[in-house]
């Protein structure tokens, strides 16, 4: 596959996870019986993981190449997926979406970081 291709898949599948994810959301808040507000407050928890993932990541790809992050930070986010359905309590989402969202800030900053490095190359 050509570093254009890959790089794209990999945008496809942050699309598709963050898809994926969003639209089980209203199932989440009937099978945890919790208030718009307590959700938006476990919702709040992922955005906080994200800005706190994206510098960390910043400083990471300083380091390694933006390829091997954009692998690692991919499967780490593919992996959190059906964590957030697991979940029993509102505390136990609010715990998973912090680390959801930073494995999904994580992702877009390599993603994004290896997308320009391949735009730079052509």
């Amino acid at each position: 596959m050509t570093p254009r291709r890959a790089t794209f898949s990999i945008f496809v599948i942050n699309g598709a996870m963050i898809g994926t994810w969003v639209a089980h959301i209203p199932w989440l808040q009937d099978h945890l019986g919790v208030s718009k507000s307590t959700l938006g407050l476990c919702l709040l928890c992922m955005a906080a993981g994200a800005l706190i993932s994206m510098p960390v990541t910043g400083q990471i790809l300083s380091r390694r190449s933006s390829a091997s992050v954009t692998r690692a930070t991919t499967l780490a986010f593919c992996l959190m997926l059906p964590l957030p359905l697991l979940a029993t309590s509102p505390y136990m989402l609010a715990a998973i979406l912090f680390v959801f969202g930073a494995s999904t800030g994580a992702m877009d900053v390599a993603m994004n970081a290896h997308g320009v490095g391949i735009q730079t190359r052509l």
